[in-house]
């Protein structure tokens, strides 16, 4: 349904990695299948309608990590390809387009070790340490000039030699593998932590 419910509701067993998106939940199982449930945007010919999934659906198999942005999913598989779904606004999705919904996962990146996702942009780290990133670049998340560069549709490299990634609202944390912590992205309550 879609009424308000209090207190803790359980909804299914055998969940092994949860993610949320602002308007979504996302659940992988103990045997890899990608479940969610939510508002799901579906676009035709003459407009987009909303289209609410009040129960969890399969929709992927195989994963191994998936990650929520605003109002987009980011998953990967363990063959280490890279799939998305939702809301492209600023290119989130990495398909190349920067408006409108995928109702349903698109492969756009491959040989991915980890991913994590923001807002409107995504991120996908290699085994090999290179960084990539996609999406909406506002505030400089993708480690790139905000002023020419608003929004990477498609993966870009950001950086080399990281060990750990993490997106928050506008704003990417990374850790390199010499154990060195650097940011990027919006910073209008110091959460950079420049001083």
């Amino acid at each position: 349904d879609r009424q308000q419910h209090h207190g803790m509701q359980f909804i299914m067993g055998g969940v092994r990695d949860v993610a949320c998106t602002a308007t979504a939940s996302i659940f992988i199982t103990d045997d890899g299948d990608l479940y969610w449930c939510g508002l799901r945007m579906q676009q035709n010919s003459m407009n987009a309608q909303l289209c609410y999934e009040p129960s969890p659906v399969k929709a992927l198999s195989d994963v191994k990590a998936v990650d929520g942005g605003g109002e987009h999913i980011v998953a990967l598989k363990n063959d280490g390809t890279v799939w998305t779904m939702g809301c492209a606004y600023g290119g989130a999705l990495g398909n190349g387009v920067t408006s409108g919904f995928s109702p349903t996962f698109i492969q756009v990146f491959s040989g991915a070790d980890s991913v994590s996702a923001g807002c409107s942009y995504t991120m996908a780290l290699k085994a090999d340490g290179t960084l990539y990133g996609w999406g909406s670049n506002s505030c400089g998340q993708l480690g790139r000039d905000f002023t020419t560069y608003r929004t990477v549709s498609t993966p870009v490299p950001v950086m080399t030699g990281v060990k750990s990634v993490e997106c928050g609202y506008n704003i990417t944390q990374v850790i390199k593998t010499d154990n060195t912590l650097w940011s990027m992205g919006w910073n209008y309550h110091g959460e950079l932590g420049q001083g």
